[in-house]
């Protein structure tokens, strides 16, 4: 993925509690997506406000299934409950 040490703590995160790799690829490409739709914001920085415009537009513009949309809230929910 990326060299970003923030992406590599969240890494570390999934690894220490045992996720599989395919969910810490899975997690990591949703986080990434999250922050980089948010013009790149520290995840800090941003509300829940932020968080259902992300999840909208996956939705609405991307046409994502429920199940992928709530793989992604999965994964920010991770991102916000360990990070």
């Amino acid at each position: 993925m990326s060299s970003s040490p923030f992406l590599e703590s969240v890494r570390t995160e999934l690894r220490t509690r045992r996720y599989s790799i395919k969910t810490e690829k899975v997690y990591l490409y949703w986080i990434k997506s999250f922050i980089i739709f948010n013009e790149k914001k520290h995840p800090k920085d941003m509300s829940n406000h932020d968080i259902e415009r992300f999840l909208n537009h996956l939705a609405v513009n991307r046409l994502v299934s429920g199940a992928t949309q709530n793989q992604a809230l999965c994964a920010i929910i991770f991102l916000y409950r360990y990070n």
